[in-house]
Order: structure tokens, then C-alpha cells, then sequence
């Protein structure tokens, strides 16, 4: 069984911390775009961090593919696919479990916010196990854009205005949003 309770606070942790020692490491670096993926199936979430340039360069490469291949928003087009982000897997966070868990048995439970959901992979879509993930990873994308917010180590962060904050699940055709967010900061850099 998956208790995605016993992972919260660690996987926040990470997301926070990783943050931060980006912050540090490439102080020059301007941010458009943070990105968490998860990949369910192989017990592994990864930080992403993109800039204006590739983001824009990304949006141009698949214009003509339709809105379907970037994201859009009240602000404009951008990348929203980790895996093309300047930065993909900056950082990895491996949950062994999650990974055996699929590995031992089609049949999964899930427990979430006191709710057991029990999956049988052999008679629904993955889109069923991604949005289990991302309901539960949400919530913690949430609490890390309030805290990118707030926080006073995030307010030198190097951004472009709008900084976006997003999660997306590996392979899944539904589970990819990104949020903008103020910060209350001096370093954003101009539009």
C-alpha cells in the first residue's frame, strides 16, 4: 500500500530545499518556470527549472503544433514539458517504494486524506494512477507556491515575471498545470 501521508513532508522538503541550493548554486540564472515531474511507476520526482529563452525557443519550435504541445495562460505562451526545461532533473528524489509497489502487483492501494482507493492496473488506464499522484502532489505544489510567496529565503530568487510553478505527471495527457506567482521581491528582471 502507498500512504502518500508518509511522504508529504519529505517530498516538500525536497522541493523547498532544491529550490533554495538552485538559488545558490546559479544565482545568475533567471527563472521562468519551476517544474515538478513525477514519474508514479518509477518512484521518482524530479525539479526542473526553465528559463525565458528556452522557454520561448520551446514555444516558437511547436507553435504550429497547436496549444496542445505548450501551455498558455492570462500571461502568455511558455513551455510546460519538463523534460525540454534548461534544467530538467536538477535534482531527483527516489521513493524506492513506489516503485516496488507497481512492481509486485497489478493490484495497487492508494491511501490518500483517509481515502483507500484500490486500483487494479490490469482493467483501467494509467490516467487512473496519475490522478491519484497529482491530487496528492497538488496540494504540496500549493503549499510550495504560498511558501515561494512568503518566504524570505525565496526573495531574491532570480525571475522573469510571471514566475510559474507547476506539476506534471510523466505520460500523462491530463495532469500538467502550472500556476503563476507573485512574489514579493526586487530581483525580477523587467518585461
Amino acid at each position: 500500500m502507498i500512504t502518500f501521508a508518509e511522504y508529504r513532508q519529505s517530498i516538500f522538503r525536497f522541493c523547498h530545499n532544491s529550490i533554495k541550493e538552485f538559488k545558490n548554486e546559479k544565482p545568475d540564472f533567471t527563472i521562468a518556470t519551476i517544474g515538478i515531474y513525477c514519474d508514479p511507476f518509477l518512484g521518482e520526482i524530479l525539479i526542473n527549472f526553465d528559463s525565458p529563452t528556452n522557454s520561448e525557443n520551446f514555444v516558437k519550435e511547436f507553435l504550429d503544433q497547436g496549444p496542445g504541445w505548450y501551455g498558455e495562460d492570462q500571461h502568455g505562451k511558455y513551455n510546460n514539458h519538463c523534460p525540454d526545461f534548461e534544467y530538467f532533473g536538477y535534482k531527483k528524489m527516489e521513493i524506492p517504494e513506489w516503485k516496488d509497489e507497481f512492481e509486485i502487483s497489478d493490484q495497487i492501494v492508494i491511501k490518500h486524506n483517509l481515502k483507500k482507493m484500490e486500483i487494479d492496473l490490469s482493467q483501467v488506464n494509467n490516467e487512473v494512477v496519475y490522478k491519484a499522484f497529482y491530487d496528492f502532489l497538488n496540494t504540496i505544489v500549493q503549499d510550495l507556491i504560498n511558501e515561494l510567496s512568503s518566504d524570505e529565503d525565496f526573495k531574491d530568487l532570480n525571475i522573469a515575471p510571471p514566475l510559474r510553478v507547476g506539476l506534471q505527471i510523466a505520460d500523462s495527457e491530463f495532469y500538467n498545470k502550472y500556476w503563476p506567482v507573485q512574489l514579493k521581491q526586487e530581483n525580477q528582471l523587467a518585461k
